[in-house]
């Protein structure tokens, strides 16, 4: 019953419309209150006696008719109940009345309390609609009653005036509790309104701020990256360059801007460059120049030629292609490639003259490659080698005691299988051309790819030892110093004993690279040799190799060390080593080779920052930025322009930009834009102005 009583009194409420919902409130109080009022009247026309039969009924009818309107009002029926408990009142009011035969009855008040219910309804446009039908009503009630048209009035005082004024002193008091309870929550709602103004003011002056902070922020980074950046409109005329591009070619910032681009390379390139620079205007995209074998050259203002990498990348502007290359200098790195090249170019010399035979097999034992020197001991040419596997029984293989060598048990198959290395395996192989046997010494080596278990691909090494059988222990130590000596030489050659601590042998180049001959190097022990943190790694993996049992592969290394020089300073060197017993004395040696890198490591480390930095530089970003074409539309925005304003990156692509200006200030904008197209050029906008943006709720 509780819950039943709870509900009638409960006026319905709207979410999404407060007008609706405060009107509803109103309506819904104006009909309780109306009800309340006619059964209070009921009473006190039954308790004065006096029972006036057309009063009592319009007064039921009355009471039904606003329940019903009750039932349309919780329906959402609010603007048709509000129009029709006010327009219901005003009728039977004025029916009420006309049976009374005086306006003077106390029922007539209640045209007050219609009018001012209408106007808090309906606004100003109710409160003038209802004082004009209620002044109409209570003019046509004093003439029909001066007339003699109403029944004759009855003046007498009792319980039912006190009762009447009672309830109307009750029905205007809840209108006035209503209407003051409704203007101290729109004073609320606008104090609040009013603080949320003046946060969203306080955030957009410091976004402004830290807006124009980052934008100095990013005209530095530019101009103090490392990269020398250049912009050059599509017939190569240059419209900007940052410091470092002055620095690289010693041209001012002013002789830069309105030079062609063309005239930054050498003349004998300039034609050719300016056939390029129109393909890529034609299909622009973002490219990089000189990474393969082709050099690509800027000319400095005093004519010497500079290697240089590029990246171009392009946007368009007033339908103008704009034009922003990227330029490294990379003299250093192109020595250190050119270093590289003649190293290759050794080791390819080596491996086509070098003496041991050197055959490469595909996972499945199929040969693939093989050196001069391995067609001789084999008396095979390449071509008769490729494709045959160890299982072909052409090889005719077989062990020292005569016995037949399956070809599953060669040493490269075995190494395919295993993984391991496979060293010093004697095999006799019959050789076709000088139609005997030769005694091979065979070495195979498996060899993986990054990340990968299984070998991708084995070569194997062998000396023909037919003439060297009765001497093969006499020569094994030379043997094996020779072949590795072989394997890895490069600049500078060296012995270590890791016994005793010292360098048993080193090649005269090391004057070249560290100031000391190899005299005094021999004097040296490695605290001498290496600065500190290297002597630490190399402890570290000197403890690690010598644990292993002599059976066990300690296999070979590279690794970069920092090595002392006569002159006091360190340098960088790559080294090449593998770790072997001296069968002479049992000692651990390690065979070894050294190379200059410092050039490198310093090209690298230079290129590591500048690409570190040059990537912070776009993740790191704290400003939204959005890209606009000459028609309005959005093309392009970052991560923080979607935190900013709500939108995804797709529902920004194709928005026209003025959906972003609040809706007073777009005509004008379309006009600020278009003007600006017409005449582009950098600036602040809105400077000593509060520039908002729409967001997206």
């Amino acid at each position: 019953m509780r819950e039943q009583i709870q509900s009638f009194l409960t006026p319905p409420t709207f979410p999404e419309d407060e007008n609706k919902t405060r009107t509803a409130r109103l309506a819904h109080a104006v009909i309780l209150s109306a009800m309340a009022f006619i059964i209070w009247l009921l009473i006190g026309i039954l308790l004065g006696g006096k029972v006036y039969r057309p009063t009592i009924l319009i007064d039921i009818i009355l009471l039904i008719f606003c329940f019903f309107l009750w039932v349309m009002l919780k329906r959402g029926w609010v603007r048709f109940a509000s129009a029709g408990i006010l327009s219901i009142s005003g009728m039977f009011l004025t029916i009420a009345l006309a049976s009374l035969g005086t306006i003077r009855a106390p029922s007539a008040s209640i045209y007050l309390v219609i009018v001012i219910a209408s106007g808090l309804m309906f606004d100003k446009k109710g409160l003038v609609f209802a004082t004009a039908l209620c002044s109409l009503a209570i003019m046509g009630l004093i003439l029909a009653e001066n007339s003699g048209m109403l029944p004759p009035p009855d003046y007498t005082v009792n319980i039912t005036q006190w009762i009447t004024f009672t309830g109307l002193l009750f029905l205007g008091s809840c209108l006035i509790l209503f209407a003051t309870q409704a203007t101290r929550q729109a004073l609320k709602k606008a104090e609040q309104v009013i603080r949320l103004k003046e946060q969203t003011e306080k955030a957009l002056l410091e976004s402004r701020q830290e807006l124009q902070a980052s934008e100095e922020r990013i005209r530095q980074l530019v101009d103090s990256a490392p990269y020398s950046i250049l912009g050059f409109n599509e017939d190569g005329t240059i419209n900007f360059a940052n410091i470092e591009v002055s620095n690289l070619l010693g041209y001012t910032n002013e002789e830069l801007v309105g030079k062609n681009v063309d005239e930054l390379v050498p003349a004998r390139f300039r034609k050719s460059h300016a056939a390029q620079r129109a393909t890529f205007s034609e299909r622009p995209f973002i490219r990089q120049h000189a990474t393969g074998s082709s050099q690509l050259l800027a000319q400095h203002k005093n004519g010497a030629e500079i290697p240089v990498d590029i990246k171009l990348s392009s946007y368009r502007f007033e339908n103008s292609l704009q034009i922003i290359a990227f330029m490294q200098d990379i003299s250093d790195r192109k020595k250190a490639e050119d270093l590289l090249r003649k190293s290759e170019t050794l080791f390819r010399l080596l491996f086509e003259t070098m003496i041991q035979g050197v055959v490469f097999q595909s996972p499945n034992g199929e040969i693939i490659s093989a050196n001069p020197a391995a067609e001789k001991h084999l008396g095979l040419t390449l071509d008769q080698m490729q494709g045959r596997t160890s299982m072909d029984p052409r090889w005719r293989t077989v062990h020292e005691d005569g016995s037949d060598f399956p070809g599953n048990e060669h040493p490269a198959m075995v190494a395919l299988r295993t993984g391991q290395e496979v060293k010093n395996v004697t095999m006799g192989v019959f050789n076709p051309q000088k139609n005997e046997y030769r005694w091979l010494n065979v070495h195979a080596v498996p060899q993986f790819l990054e990340n990968e278990t299984s070998p991708y691909q084995v070569y194997a090494t062998f000396d023909d030892m037919t003439d060297r059988k009765t001497t093969e222990e006499a020569l094994k130590t030379s043997e094996t110093r020779y072949r590795l000596l072989a394997e890895n030489i490069s600049d500078v050659i060296w012995i270590f004993d890791i016994n005793e601590g010292y360098t048993r042998y080193i090649s005269p180049s090391v004057v070249g690279l560290r100031g000391f001959t190899p005299e005094e190097v021999m004097k040296q022990s490695l605290a001498d040799i290496l600065s500190p943190a290297s002597l630490e790694y190399v402890k570290t993996q000197l403890i690690a190799q010598t644990q292993l049992s002599e059976e066990a592969d300690r296999g070979s290394y590279t690794v970069e060390l920092e090595q002392s020089h006569k002159n006091g300073s360190y340098i960088w060197t790559e080294v090449t080593g593998k770790i072997r017993v001296n069968e002479s004395n049992g000692h651990l040696e390690i065979f070894g080779v050294s190379r200059d890198i410092t050039e490198r490591k310093i090209a690298e480390e230079k290129l590591r920052e500048s690409e570190e930095r040059f990537r912070q530089l776009i993740i790191s970003a704290p400003d939204a930025v959005f890209m606009v074409d000459d028609e309005g539309k959005i093309t392009f925005v970052n991560k923080e322009a979607t935190n900013l304003l709500g939108y995804t990156f797709d529902e920004f692509i194709g928005m026209d930009v003025e959906n972003l200006i609040p809706p007073s200030l777009r005509d004008g904008h379309i006009i600020n834009r278009t003007k600006y197209m017409r005449d582009p050029h950098m600036r602040l906008m809105g400077a000593q102005m509060n520039l908002m943006a729409v967001h997206k709720n």
